[in-house]
């Protein structure tokens, strides 16, 4: 009898941690902070400022929180890098056309939020024609054209 009393006690302990312990990832799941990397961007050219919003991130609890982003998709051969990576607006300067994925963690002090990620999306730009100054001629006469003040900021 007094071996059953123990496997039972033993059994019963088991089934308490075992509950204990769903319990407990639960309640840590219900306050873990939620990061919110914002809304997709496209955007129409390269050399203009892209910035960064967070401020959709929260803490069930109410913590204060931080910031951490980080660039882990960029167009081949850019060389962009965020600035004020630990704040809740950070910024970029995208220098290829392309893809740019960014992503955002939170923490409260005690835990960090699951990834959320925002993607910026780089448009080619049209290119600018520039003929050279105005001119005036006559019916017959050659005018010559200079182009070589176009430019496309894109590079292509």
């Amino acid at each position: 009898m007094t071996k059953l009393r123990q496997v039972c006690f033993v059994s019963t302990a088991a089934v308490m941690l075992l509950a204990w312990s769903a319990l407990t990832l639960s309640a840590q799941n219900a306050t873990r902070p939620r990061a919110n990397a914002g809304l997709n961007q496209r955007i129409a050219g390269i050399g203009a400022t892209v910035r960064l919003d967070g401020s959709g991130s929260s803490d069930p609890a109410g913590q204060p929180l931080s910031y951490h982003w980080t660039l882990v998709e960029t167009p081949p051969a850019s060389a962009a890098a965020l600035t004020g990576a630990d704040t809740i607006s950070p910024f970029f300067v995208p220098d290829k056309k392309g893809r740019y994925r960014a992503q955002l963690v939170v923490a409260n002090g005690i835990q960090s939020s699951n990834p959320d990620y925002v993607i910026v999306t780089v448009q080619n730009t049209a290119p600018v024609a520039n003929a050279g100054p105005d001119q005036a001629a006559v019916v017959g006469q050659v005018v010559h054209l200079d182009g070589t003040a176009s430019s496309d900021v894109d590079g292509d």
